[in-house]
């Protein structure tokens, strides 16, 4: 069985890939970079057969191509080299869950990496001239989004140069390295597991069994989706698994219980929370005997307790506990991954929430401050026009209430923006009862000098 997993990774993802890397253990993990060879442009006509990092495909390893830009060449030859292919529509899905990205190319942008945009400038050149690629670009692109993982400092000034050169939008996404971490350590751990499961073949047929269902079972765990889906999917799972009557699965934040959910619905989720606390060891024995308790994580960083209990064949509990170890690791990536796509959602609505209140407040603007502006016009052409038929009084009386209506406006300015930091939080409400009395006759003094130039007069009486 291969003791070694080779993990064949694009140039464009290498410092990503090895800053990943650093953070996990892999000592049985060897990274191996090839050419950029996407259609972002394409970089290589050489074949994967003609490059000298697939020598290194040793006999006693494992190896997987992560790359969704093969030519029908690399393929046949990756099958040839047994050298298992992980299936993306575009590799962009590495750092974001597939529906954020799909939403973009569907909102027509052009999305890139930090490893692309720091080398922007070669690949136009290669383009051609600038005129031909601007072109290219308005007319299939409407904005250009960098999936930021934060490993190149440059990254905003060199989006900012692209997108002058392009003459086109930009946004960033600060998606991190978590995303891409979890995609790696979900790779990883899943050879681990069935490289675990390979080395036990001496074991009862039944054993051998269970790991390939818990491999297949794992392997379909939602990677996108809300805890609570994840959770009875997880349950469902290790009732296959283990026969177990009743399990309740208990979520951990920040060390915290947060949500309980249980097959059958309504168990007590006391035992799970008791556990929380004084469960020294990973995984303990229910006190019925009939079941056992795992926990989710580290210590450190629990994310979530399931309790077991009731289990059909209680004579096999050492083996399922066996196995439920080997299985937890994955369903905390599944955790921590499901967790990580509801923080991406959160981002998301954040920001539209943000372009949803700039949209207003331009609209705001566009609309009530033009008003006002209009009536200084208004009496300041009247001025001009008959300033020798007026009176001093009447002279008097325009002047001011152009000085009023340029105070006003400019306190109407100071109101749409605490109106503009109240919708983005950055106020704090505290209602208070106020007369209306004041309100209408401050309108009211706003709406003179409009109603005076077309021949209007307000009056208001106020009441008590």
């Amino acid at each position: 069985m291969p003791e070694k997993l080779q993990l064949y990774v694009c140039e464009h993802f290498k410092i990503e890939t090895l800053s990943v890397l650093e953070f996990i253990e892999t000592n049985d993990v060897e990274p191996l970079f090839f050419p950029i060879r996407c259609g972002r442009p394409i970089q290589t006509n050489k074949k994967f057969s003609s490059l000298s990092i697939f020598d290194k495909n040793l006999t006693d390893s494992k190896s997987i191509c992560a790359c969704s830009c093969l030519l029908e060449e690399d393929k046949e030859f990756l099958d040839n080299n047994n050298i298992e292919k992980l299936y993306l529509d575009n590799c962009f899905q590495m750092f974001a869950p597939k529906s954020i990205i799909n939403k973009l190319i569907n909102e027509g942008a052009y999305i890139i990496t930090p490893g692309w945009l720091s080398k922007w400038r070669v690949w136009v050149k290669q383009w051609g001239k600038k005129e031909h690629i601007k072109d290219m670009f308005s007319e299939t692109i409407s904005k250009l989004v960098l999936l930021d993982t934060g490993n190149d400092p440059n990254s905003s000034l060199n989006l900012k140069d692209f997108s002058e050169y392009l003459n086109i939008h930009s946004e960033t996404i600060d998606v991190g390295l978590d995303f891409f971490k979890l995609y790696l350590e979900n790779e990883i751990l899943k050879w681990r597991l069935s490289l675990k499961n390979q080395n036990n073949q001496d074991n009862k047929t039944k054993i051998q069994s269970d790991y390939a269902m818990a491999l297949d079972l794992l392997a379909h765990l939602p990677r996108a989706e809300k805890e609570e889906v994840l959770a009875n999917r997880i349950m469902e799972v290790f009732v296959m698994m283990f026969a177990a009557n009743k399990i309740t699965y208990l979520s951990i934040v920040d060390s915290k219980p947060l949500n309980s959910w249980s097959i059958p619905d309504g168990l007590n989720t006391t035992n799970c929370i008791d556990k929380k606390s004084n469960l020294a060891d990973p995984i303990s024995r229910t006190k019925s005997d009939k079941g056992f308790c795992i926990r989710i994580g580290s210590k450190e960083n629990t994310l979530a307790i399931i309790e077991l209990d009731d289990i059909t064949f209680p004579e096999n509990i050492v083996e399922y506990q066996n196995l439920a170890l080997d299985m937890s690791e994955v369903i905390a990536l599944s955790i921590e991954n499901s967790r990580y796509f509801q923080k991406l959602l959160e981002m998301n609505k954040t920001l539209k929430s943000l372009n949803l209140t700039k949209d207003k407040l331009f609209s705001i603007i566009a609309h009530d401050l033009r008003s006002p502006f209009g009536h200084i016009l208004n009496i300041s052409e009247l001025l001009i026009d008959k300033t020798d038929d007026l009176s001093n009084d009447k002279l008097k009386l325009y002047s001011n209430i152009i000085y009023t209506s340029a105070q006003r406006t400019l306190v109407l300015l100071d109101n749409l923006l605490n109106w503009a930091k109240s919708q983005t939080g950055q106020l704090s409400n505290n209602p208070k009862s106020q007369s209306l009395n004041p309100l209408i006759e401050e309108t009211t003094e706003f709406l003179i000098p409009n109603a005076l130039s077309k021949g209007i007069r307000l009056n208001y009486i106020a009441t008590e």
